[in-house]
């Protein structure tokens, strides 16, 4: 696990600067998103949560050989016992689970100022948004309006 020596982003070595703009980059699939997902990271970290960031776990099931390729994290997935699963470990992964293009390298150095502790793709957009948190309760609705419209996807046979 790499848990950084500060949270303040000016702060972090290199290493630790392009591991976290490659969760960036994995997660946010807006530009303008990026400084919120990085603050999001930041924000994390500064309370000693876990980053819990889907995209790290879907590195850690690719490597392990054991993703499946559905877009769909599994319990198994949850439960491997590989240091990408930020679920599991703290801190940042030990490296980098994409290559972050500049808008993910500057959103980590340059972090939006926000409370956000939470985010979920936003069901009724098209374009990848997400929608931000900054308490479990809001968060635990968003989950729920994405799982409805999944089950309806799911249901029309489109998912």
């Amino acid at each position: 696990k790499v848990v950084p020596k500060s949270t303040n982003p000016k702060a972090l070595n290199v290493h630790e600067t392009v591991t976290a703009a490659s969760i960036v980059e994995t997660e946010a699939k807006l530009d303008n998103e990026r400084p919120i997902v990085a603050s999001v990271i930041f924000n994390r970290l500064k309370i000693h949560m876990p980053l819990a960031m889907d995209s790290t776990i879907v590195y850690a099931s690719k490597v392990a050989g054991k993703w499946k390729g559905d877009g769909i994290v599994y319990l198994s997935d949850l439960n491997l016992k590989s240091l990408y699963n930020t679920r599991k470990y703290p801190g940042l992964p030990p490296g980098p689970v994409a290559s972050p293009g500049a808008s993910s390298l500057k959103a980590v150095l340059n972090p939006a100022s926000s409370s956000y502790i939470y985010y979920v793709r936003d069901p009724d957009r098209s374009d990848g948004a997400h929608t931000f948190y900054s308490d479990p309760q809001s968060f635990e609705v968003g989950v729920a309006k994405l799982r409805r419209w999944e089950a309806t996807q799911k249901a029309r046979g489109l998912r």
